[in-house]
C-alpha cells in the first residue's frame, strides 16, 4: 500500500549552492522537515516554471552526523591529494 502522506518542509536558511542548471539547483540548506528540528540538507531542488522549488533525492544530516562528515571529508582530501589536512575542531554549541 502506498503512503500518500504529504511531507512538509520549511527552508530556514539557504547556505550554499553546489551546482545549478536552468531547471535544477544542488544546494546545502538548513531545513525543517514535518515541523521537526532543523537539519543540514544536501539535495537537488527542481525549479518549476512558476518559480517554486521542489525537493528531489538528497540527504539530511544531524549535528553529530555533520561533525562526523567533516572529519571523513578531511580524510578524503588526504587520500585524493596525498597532503595531510590540519584537524578541524567543531565546537559544541551550548544553549
Amino acid at each position: 500500500m502506498a503512503n500518500n502522506k504529504q511531507i512538509s518542509y520549511k527552508v530556514i536558511k539557504d547556505i550554499s549552492i553546489l551546482s545549478e542548471t536552468p531547471k535544477r539547483v544542488k544546494a546545502v540548506k538548513l531545513v525543517s522537515w514535518d515541523g521537526r528540528k532543523p537539519v543540514i540538507d544536501i539535495r537537488s531542488w527542481y525549479m518549476t516554471d512558476k518559480g517554486f522549488s521542489i525537493p528531489t533525492k538528497g540527504i539530511t544530516l544531524s549535528y553529530s552526523e555533520l561533525c562526523s562528515l567533516i572529519n571523513i571529508l578531511g580524510e578524503c582530501v588526504e587520500l585524493l591529494t596525498g597532503k595531510q589536512v590540519e584537524p578541524t575542531t567543531v565546537k559544541e554549541v551550548v544553549r
